[in-house]
This record gives structure tokens, C-alpha cells and sequence, in this order.
């Protein structure tokens, strides 16, 4: 029975090096998919991958300008929350715009922000 299944699978140590790849594989795209960071001014965000995290801590309407939507892939996600008594401003990079055609958005509470391939989607005030 097992030399079936090593036969069916192409052959000895092929199954071994497809569990190690397999793993590898795993265990590359888990590591990073989460960040966390805080911002106490303005600034711009880095281009991430997975999910980023910012939570901007301060008492000025400071601007935040998100990276080029070309280097963020679509299946990542930002979220963005105030936490001071500033509106921090999410701002689209040059040539980029949010969905709805606007050029900035101010964060009330929170944001959940992704590339749809065309703008910067975003839910939340």
C-alpha cells in the first residue's frame, strides 16, 4: 500500500519533499501577515502586505498619506484608528484617489482601507 502511494505521487522522496515545500510555503506566507504600528504625527504609511494596523495617537489634524496603491496588493487590508483628540487625514498619493473620486478622508473613529484595484476602498468613519 505505501509503495502505491509513493509511486502515485511521482516516485521516493518525492512525498517528503512535497510535505517540506508544502511547509515551507506555510510558514513563509504566515510570517508578517499582521503589523501593528502607532503614529503620533503626520506622516506616510508604508506600502504592506497582509494586514497592517496603525493607531495614530495625537491632538493635531495631522496628515497621513498612504502609499502608492500600486505597491499594495489587493488582498491586503488596512485598518486605521484615531485615538487623540485629532482628525488625522488619510490622503491618497499623487495620481491615486479613494473611491467616489475623493483625495482624503478624515478618520472620526476608524477605517478599514483596501486597494479595489481602480482606488482606495474604505468603510468607517
Amino acid at each position: 500500500m505505501v509503495e502505491l502511494l509513493v509511486e502515485s505521487i511521482g516516485g521516493v522522496n518525492e512525498l517528503g519533499s512535497r510535505l517540506f515545500g508544502w511547509a515551507q510555503a506555510s510558514n513563509q506566507s504566515a510570517a508578517g501577515k499582521v503589523a501593528s504600528l502607532r503614529m503620533q504625527g503626520p506622516g506616510g504609511i508604508p506600502a504592506w502586505t497582509g494586514q497592517l494596523h496603525i493607531i495614530h495617537e495625537s491632538a493635531n489634524a495631522d496628515v497621513v498619506t498612504l502609499p502608492t496603491r500600486g505597491l499594495v496588493p489587493m488582498d491586503a487590508m488596512l485598518t486605521f484608528t484615531r485615538d487623540g483628540a485629532g482628525t488625522p487625514v488619510l490622503t491618497a498619493n499623487a495620481g491615486d484617489s479613494f473611491a467616489g473620486g475623493l483625495a482624503n478622508f478624515p478618520v472620526t473613529r476608524s477605517v478599514f482601507v483596501i486597494n479595489n484595484g481602480d482606488a482606495w476602498a474604505f468603510a468607517g468613519g
